[in-house]
This record gives structure tokens, C-alpha cells and sequence, in this order.
């Protein structure tokens, strides 16, 4: 089991490590040594799976809209060849695939 810190509203795990290394009364003396309120975070013990899912939950929570359509639109390249293919195919419009592709990223990640 690991012991772990993780702020109680924001559910961010602050640390992580062996339970053995880091007593309930240490993990207090780093938040207070920090500067932080010891009362806004949860200290506890769980399995590396669940803090690791927790971390990936709370990275994920923090992506703006911008950030989750970099990681889902078409690489440039194959923009650049879709809308290629769309022009030769004198398609260039509202129904090409370059046009379809990249306003379904956009409807699925509204600007915020």
C-alpha cells in the first residue's frame, strides 16, 4: 500500500510513495512545511492502481477545450492532404472530408 495526499476538493494527488516511508504525522509536517492547510487535504493509505488512476482522472478534469482538440484532430499532414484531395476533388466544401473531420472535433469540444 502507498500513503498518499490529495486535496479534498480538488482530488489532485499532491504525493505519493510507500507507506512505510512516510507516517500519517510526516505527511502533516510536509503540508504544513509547504505552507498548506493540513484540514483541505485527505491523507491515506490505497494501491499504486488507484492513485495512478486518480492522477489521470484530475490531468484529464484539467484540459481546457483547446487542449482535447490538439490531441484529436488529424495530424497536419493528413489535413494538408485531405484538403488537398477535397480541392482535385472540387469537393471544398461543407461536405469534404477535411471540412467533416475537423468540425466534429469541433462540436465535440465546444470553446468554453
Amino acid at each position: 500500500m502507498d500513503r498518499y495526499i490529495k486535496h479534498k476538493i480538488k482530488k489532485n494527488v499532491l504525493l505519493s510513495c510507500d507507506e512505510n516511508d512516510l507516517s500519517i504525522e510526516g505527511a502533516k509536517k510536509l503540508l504544513i512545511t509547504d505552507g498548506k492547510t493540513v484540514a483541505d487535504y485527505e491523507i491515506g493509505t490505497s494501491t499504486f492502481e488507484e492513485i495512478k488512476a486518480w492522477n489521470i482522472a484530475t490531468s484529464e478534469n484539467l484540459k481546457t477545450y483547446s487542449d482535447k482538440r490538439k490531441a484529436e484532430y488529424p495530424s497536419i499532414g493528413d489535413q494538408l492532404d485531405m484538403l488537398w484531395h477535397a480541392i482535385d476533388d472540387g469537393t471544398l466544401d461543407k461536405t469534404s472530408d477535411f471540412y467533416t473531420s475537423l468540425k466534429a472535433t469541433k462540436d465535440k469540444y465546444p470553446k468554453e
